[in-house]
């Protein structure tokens, strides 16, 4: 998304940006630079030096930092060590700086908010001539095919958002998320008055505060859609609503909220399913281990034809490799299944990777900008065995009834890549991580219970002995002298920081299964 909102300059400066950030403890040779980012953009070495020193200078103008990145020995630059606490208010005061001086993205985030405008309406709020708007258009309708839609004008000659209203609403909220910091509250509504309508609904719900900002982003989202009568197609959701069901979170009651939008009382129990099933998705820790199983028990209760096929699935996948799950570990991995199915019926053509963070994905998967990430290497044998599963049960007889949807599914490597992760990692060795914050012992205690939400609790052993440890996450530049993996943060909350832990550990699991 990022390259088509961005000039391809500021592109690939944030691009080049975001490497020294990744990997803000360390050197950087000018010739590896070119050899990870410059090649595949581009740019030559002469290029990439000039925009090191228009990053400086952008730096220096916006936040007062003087030298941020600096030259530490001939051809070798890295992150000025005065400022490593800053690297990620540095990242994303640069990255929104960009994004606001972008004619795509204003464009974008006023259709976004607005529901619909006109032409005339747009170029006068973007001061652009109609040519230039209908170019800028034309070039967002390339990136916005990735979800299925496009920006049309409608039967009023206003530009609105068109396609599946699932799809909409996952683009906006993947805009948003990936554009904008959490601190800076866009939408037309009071970010209290939300606050208070979503804090009602997950009372007693330990999330995080990455998760409720999301949470709070999504609700922006519905304000919008709702405000301008966009509401789910009722005939497309009947063929949602038996899968939907199953997800439904008792606690999350939704009528008194969005029925301030809409009297049709169709529409709104609707919503609160769409809703229900998609916090799911978009936020990891939203639902407890108690609360997966007991959806997992009415997926097997229903029995549906791909609960059948998730069933046989797993278990000539565990027969293969000779696992026995608890009856918990079935549960879990059901579940996750049968929101990956879901999820694909919902939002069709949609890569759930753009969505669904269960494993970690890089600034746009740099520096393949544009293709699904790759969890396995191509040709990986796991990977062909599974595939070989897969493609076996797709050609049984017993599920021809869902065939389409099995080979239609543009996620399925995303799917094999998950079967490993999930399946495989039951019968492995633990990944030893070691945490140790000087700053906020809580970042230990939220850290810590965010992780076990992510993955399963017997793969992950915290220990009291950073020797002993493949993984040191730490605020504390001092553990950077050791041998391990260690992972530099100072503020988890940040999505992006968060995610290079998930890297981390994610990179040491298939290390161990490989």
């Amino acid at each position: 998304m990022i390259n088509t909102l961005l000039s391809e300059n500021k592109f690939v400066k944030l691009c080049i940006l975001y490497h020294f950030y990744q990997k803000s403890d360390e050197l950087h040779i000018i010739t590896d630079i070119q050899e990870n980012l410059g090649v595949y953009l581009g740019i030559t070495t002469k290029t990439t030096l000039r925009y090191i020193q228009e990053l400086n200078d952008e730096i220096n103008h916006l936040m007062g930092i003087d030298c941020f990145i600096y030259k530490a020995a001939p051809q070798t630059y890295r992150i000025n060590p005065a400022f490593l606490k800053d690297s990620c208010t540095v990242f994303n005061n640069i990255k929104y700086c960009y994004f606001k001086e972008s004619i795509p993205f204003q464009a974008c985030l006023q259709l976004a908010l607005e529901g619909h405008l006109s032409i005339d309406e747009l170029c006068e709020n973007l001061a652009v001539s109609k040519s230039y708007a209908y170019k800028v258009i034309r070039n967002l309708n390339k990136a916005l095919n990735k979800f299925d839609i496009a920006i049309t004008q409608g039967n009023k000659k206003k530009l609105v958002f068109e396609g599946s209203e699932v799809n909409i609403r996952l683009y906006i909220y993947n805009f948003f998320t990936t554009c904008v910091p959490n601190s800076i509250w866009l939408f037309p509504v009071d970010k209290e008055a939300i606050r208070e309508q979503v804090e009602k609904i997950v009372d007693k719900r330990n999330l995080s505060e990455y998760s409720l900002n999301n949470l709070l982003i999504l609700y922006g989202i519905l304000h919008c859609r709702f405000s301008s009568g966009c509401f789910l197609d009722d005939r497309e959701f009947e063929n949602l609503r038996k899968h939907l069901e199953l997800f439904r979170l008792e606690a999350f009651d939704c009528t008194g909220c969005f029925s301030t939008y809409c009297s049709n009382r169709v529409k709104i129990t609707n919503e609160e399913l769409a809703f229900s099933f998609f916090v799911q998705i978009l936020l990891n820790d939203i639902v407890s281990p108690t609360e997966v199983y007991k959806v997992a028990e009415g997926i097997i209760t229903e029995n549906s034809i791909i609960y059948q096929f998730i069933m046989q699935f797993i278990r000539d996948y565990s027969a293969d490799l000779n696992i026995n799950l608890t009856q918990q570990q079935y549960r879990q991995i059901v579940y996750y299944y049968y929101l990956f199915f879901t999820f694909s019926i919902s939002a069709t053509r949609v890569h759930l990777l753009d969505i669904w963070n269960l494993n970690t994905v890089d600034f746009e998967q740099l520096p393949h900008v544009n293709e699904p990430v790759q969890l396995l290497e191509e040709n990986h044998e796991k990977q062909r065995e599974i595939e070989e599963l897969y493609t076996k049960l797709i050609n049984d007889s017993r599920f021809a009834e869902i065939r389409d949807l099995l080979l239609d599914n543009s996620n399925i490597k995303y799917f094999i890549s998950l079967t490993y992760i999930q399946l495989s990692m039951l019968d492995t060795s633990q990944v030893s991580i070691y945490l140790h914050f000087i700053k906020n012992y809580i970042t230990k205690k939220f850290l810590k219970e965010k992780l076990l939400l992510i993955y399963q609790s017997n793969l992950l052993n915290f220990i009291d002995d950073y020797e002993e440890a493949d993984i040191i996450i730490t605020d504390n530049p001092e553990y950077l002298n050791g041998s391990c993996r260690i992972v530099l943060v100072n503020n988890v909350f940040d999505p992006v920081q968060f995610l290079h832990i998930m890297n981390a550990i994610n990179n040491e699991i298939l290390t161990i299964l490989t």
